[in-house]
């Protein structure tokens, strides 16, 4: 009987000294921290789009206003008064930012008479980046669709632009 009594004392020993030793891990809790920067981003318009005074050669055509100033003629002729919407952004510096053009819009004169406009594009790469300062600034051209006898008249429109961080 006494060697019954030591053998269970001696698992329990075991028992107790194995659940001491299996304690090795420890929880702590961490820290963090974010700071969120205002979104402001301001888009202004410095030119407008201007298509020139046009002269229709009796068919329907177009006159395109390129980016980079250059106007082109097809069946209508523009003068040298054309050229792109130039914009401002200013932002975030180093920040990404993407602008959205339209699809189309139209010029209409006093008579209700209108053109449309459309293609519209801008300057600039794929990727727009504004400078370590938070500016930058891009240009836009179209295409104006001119109507075969097209009234004459002082034409004028609006069109969105939109500019948001990427």
């Amino acid at each position: 009987m006494k060697r019954i009594h030591a053998l269970t004392a001696m698992a329990v020993s075991l028992v107790l000294s194995t659940g001491a030793m299996a304690q090795v891990t420890d929880q702590v809790t961490g820290q963090m921290s974010a700071t969120v920067l205002a979104q402001d981003i301001t888009l202004t318009q410095v030119e407008t789009l201007r298509f020139g005074t046009l002269l229709p050669f009796g068919r329907a055509g177009t006159i395109r206003i390129h980016t980079n100033g250059v106007t082109q003629g097809v069946n209508a002729l523009s003068t040298a008064d054309g050229g792109p919407s130039l914009w401002t952004v200013e932002g975030i510096g180093s920040a990404p930012y993407n602008v959205a053009l339209p699809a189309s819009a139209a010029v209409t004169d006093a008579a209700g008479n209108n053109m449309t406009v459309n293609t519209f594009s801008r300057s600039g790469g794929s990727q727009l980046v504004l400078d370590a300062a938070g500016d930058a600034s891009f240009a836009v051209g179209a295409y104006l669709q001119v109507g075969a006898n097209q009234p004459a008249g002082n034409y004028n429109g609006t069109y969105q632009v939109t500019v948001s961080y990427n």
